[in-house]
């Protein structure tokens, strides 16, 4: 039997190939592609004539003044070449983004969350059972460590693994201590997420177990040091033969510039990032994309 093409995948089909073509799915895309090609083969051709011959055999071939010769093939060159540098100066202004929200995600093998401080610790001696129990993680209500629960029960029972990025201590500034860093708490956090994972396998490491240094945490007010962070993760993990779809990044712990790190990183094809409201406890998963 012979297959037939919905009618609506022709046209996009066309749209596909001229965006693959001429890197643009507007006909004008096409017009000024075309022209580009004609008016290098003059400038190609003129370059070479100009080579092979001399000025005056060159200008009684056209039949002009010899003079305007080695202008001809390569002003339609240089005119277009103008207008493209003019579109893409342009384009450079123009950021196209697409967000798209995804509520049932297939469950991720490797989550990678941001550790905020633990505003009330006295919560950690009642919280025991099934982290897949809502009453469970109910016990956490009112601290910081719900939302990252909450993260990690969503992918459960096909999470493999929960890579805990913490801060490191905060400097003084005059009288002013500075503040501590997460990584002190991270041994706690462990200890909590074994508890309530007990029966699914999860295992959990801080960003030094996977990547070289960071054993006092890293600074969550460096993003440069976030991203590097981050991206040493990923190939880390791409090593170990895990794929970008198994991997899912929670900007919702740490501080805004981590937050700015994560979903940065993120942006990369193929990359997703999760975010659990501070309200609903709800876990979204977002894929950001842009393009120019």
């Amino acid at each position: 039997m012979r297959s037939r093409q919905p009618k609506g995948l022709r046209p996009e089909y066309a749209v596909r190939l001229m965006e693959v073509l001429t890197g643009s799915a507007r006909p004008m895309g096409l017009v000024l592609a075309v022209l580009l090609l004609i008016s290098l083969d003059w400038f190609s051709s003129t370059l070479y004539r100009y080579i092979q011959l001399d000025e005056r055999t060159l200008a009684q071939s056209y039949g002009i003044p010899y003079d305007w010769t080695s202008y001809l093939g390569l002003a339609p060159f240089i005119f277009l070449a103008v207008i493209l540098l003019v579109l893409v100066r342009r384009a450079a202004n123009q950021i196209d983004v697409d967000v798209r929200t995804d509520r049932h995600r297939v469950p991720a093998k490797h989550l990678i969350l941001f550790l905020s401080p633990l505003n009330d610790k006295s919560v950690l001696t009642e919280v025991s059972g099934d982290i897949s129990d809502p009453e469970v993680r109910a016990k956490l209500a009112r601290t910081s460590w719900r939302m990252p629960v909450e993260g990690i029960a969503k992918h459960l029972p096909g999470l493999e693994q929960v890579i805990v990025i913490a801060s490191s201590d905060g400097r003084a500034t005059g009288n002013k201590p500075g503040s501590a860093g997460t990584y002190r708490e991270l041994p706690e956090f462990k200890a909590l997420i074994a508890r309530l994972t007990e029966h699914y396998g999860v295992t959990v490491m801080g960003l030094h177990d996977l990547v070289r240094g960071h054993a006092k945490g890293i600074d969550f007010e460096n993003t440069r040091a976030l991203v590097d962070a981050l991206q040493a993760v990923y190939k880390t993990l791409h090593e170990r033969h895990v794929s970008d779809k198994d991997i899912l990044m929670d900007i919702t712990g740490g501080m805004k510039p981590a937050t700015v790190a994560g979903a940065t990183v993120a942006l990369a094809k193929g990359r997703h990032f999760q975010y659990v409201s501070t309200n609903t406890y709800e876990v979204l998963t977002y894929d950001v994309t842009y393009k120019l």
